[in-house]
């Protein structure tokens, strides 16, 4: 998990998280049942988390820049790229991964620490 902030954010959990509740009973979506059903699958699974982990950098990026008043260009000219790459970056449809060394740019210019953490 890689944090930029101190809240924790969770990845593949909310699957359980988001239940409906319905005549006082915890319903799942179908989608939910779906990909919960597909997570079993390995390669799904790997797919599924990388993705996941591209949204949840891509939200909390674009939240702690909104939060701090500073436009796309303005971090970028901070951390000396193009508005186009944090436009890219906080693009959770964009597919690419962001380089540890891009994210610990954007971290400091936004008075943050890049945390890693392998997890089980």
């Amino acid at each position: 998990m890689i944090i930029l902030s101190g809240n924790r954010t969770q990845t593949r959990e909310h699957i359980d998280d988001t239940d409906n509740i319905e005549g006082g009973r915890k319903m799942k979506s179908d989608l939910d049942k779906h990909i919960g059903r597909q997570l079993k699958d390995k390669e799904f699974r790997i797919y599924f988390d990388k993705a996941e982990t591209k949204r949840i950098l891509a939200q909390e990026i674009a939240l702690l820049r909104k939060a701090q008043h500073i436009s796309q260009a303005q971090l970028a000219k901070e951390i000396k790229t193009s508005q186009q790459v944090i436009s890219r970056l906080e693009s959770p449809r964009d597919k690419r991964m962001p380089s540890l060394e891009l994210l610990d740019r954007v971290a400091r210019a936004l008075n943050r620490k890049l945390i890693i953490s392998l997890q089980s």
